[in-house]
């Protein structure tokens, strides 16, 4: 959190952002329904940190849906995924399935990854909820 602390100081941008060190899955305590415009998840485990403790399917599945409901109409919902980790497999295909029924519910779904690498690569997946129609 520091270096990112720094770049929003140099920025100028500090006293937008507030930072809290806990589960996604608590976002709904630290938003209201309806109230943001993008929520991007960075799955896996903290670069620089112990690689024990990653993110899990379950408590990933109940942030993206705790999230759906935060996002305005017409927002964004993204997600890296890293399959190429102890746990990161079972977790992106977790997601990856998540965010394809989004598309049965009018949502515009789109996944972005390198294709013919060694190992798995890690890859991005974006939806955004559908608009109010007047």
């Amino acid at each position: 959190m520091a270096a990112t602390r720094a770049r929003l100081a140099t920025a100028g941008l500090q006293a937008r952002v507030e930072f809290f060190l806990e589960s996604h899955a608590f976002m709904g305590t630290r938003a209201a329904v309806g109230s943001v415009a993008v929520v991007m998840f960075n799955l896996g485990y903290l670069p620089g940190n112990t690689h024990e403790l990653i993110t899990e399917p379950g408590g990933t599945l109940e942030g993206l849906i705790c999230a759906m409901g935060l996002l305005k109409p017409g927002g964004m919902l993204t997600a890296v995924c890293y399959p190429g980790h102890p746990g990161g497999a079972a977790e992106a295909a977790a997601v990856e399935h998540w965010f394809a029924a989004l598309a049965a519910r009018d949502w515009r779904v789109a996944r972005y990854g390198a294709i013919a690498t060694r190992r798995p690569a890690p890859f991005l997946l974006l939806g955004r909820k559908p608009a109010l129609i007047c």
